[in-house]
């Protein structure tokens, strides 16, 4: 008898001592969370890094992380914004941006930025646009966006009735942007880009280097007349007049440069 009550009393202390699993679960999760909320605390960003901008400057991109939520917390920014769209109408220029945490307190914003072909000017506002003729960015002051590197260039006559983002540039014939996007093409193969690009009301084109210009006809024979003119543009930089290649069918050796048919 004696011993079962000593086995009843000895069953009550083991019960006794048994810790409740809510107990441990919540002190671990406390723990944890003091843990993240400390490392959180330890990641304010000191230093943004930019790299892939052309378009945008770096303080552009700076200031835009930094506005975002948690854009201050290095840790938190890599997390949220490991691939990162902006939403339309901030940073015009980009496709989408990576934050990634470099130290405690940096970090690296790495931007795509939208392939663009050209820009036309339309009710003050210069509209940028790619191979396929979508209107992807605009601004009113474009000095800033023309930089050395970059063979993005100006369009004039291109007739666009009507531009909004995302959206295909209004134009007569859209065939002119396969033609604009092999212009650009040839412009970053040859690192030289046009000042700009003049599409006359027959459908010439002319592209303008400074006070001379190269006229190339309306689009045929397009790729042949642009290498020819990769041959002769260091000559054309001292000149004044017009470079005819609108004719040029690759059996020519001579060509005409009119000094008295100035720039468009």
């Amino acid at each position: 008898m004696s011993s079962r009550k000593s086995n009843k009393r000895t069953r009550r202390r083991r019960r006794r001592r048994r810790f409740n699993p809510a107990v441990i679960a919540s002190i671990v999760l406390l723990t944890v969370l003091l843990v993240i909320a400390a490392a959180f605390a330890a990641c304010t960003v000191e230093e943004i890094s930019v790299e892939g901008n052309v378009h945008l400057s770096s303080e552009e991109v700076s200031e835009y992380v930094r506005n975002l939520s948690f854009g201050q917390n290095g840790l938190a920014a890599a997390i949220l914004y490991g691939d990162h769209t902006p939403e339309q109408g901030a940073l015009d220029f980009a496709e989408s941006l990576s934050v990634k945490q470099t130290s405690a307190h940096s970090i690296t914003v790495h931007v795509n930025e939208k392939e663009l072909t050209g820009c036309f000017f339309l009710d003050g506002v210069y509209w940028y646009f790619d191979a396929d003729g979508i209107a992807r960015a605009s601004s009113e002051e474009p000095e800033s966006y023309f930089l050395e590197n970059s063979a993005v260039f100006l369009t004039e006559g291109l007739g666009a009735a009507e531009a909004k983002s995302g959206m295909p540039v209004q134009v007569s014939d859209p065939d002119v942007f396969r033609i604009l996007d092999s212009i650009h093409l040839f412009a970053e193969t040859c690192e030289v880009r046009p000042d700009k690009v003049v599409i006359d009301e027959a459908g010439a084109f002319y592209l303008v280097y400074g006070k001379a210009q190269a006229a190339i006809g309306d689009g045929t024979s397009l790729m042949l007349r642009l290498d020819k003119l990769a041959d002769m543009l260091s000559e054309l930089s001292d000149l004044e007049g017009t470079l005819h290649l609108e004719t040029y069918d690759g059996s020519q050796t001579r060509f005409v440069f009119d000094k008295s048919e100035k720039v468009t």
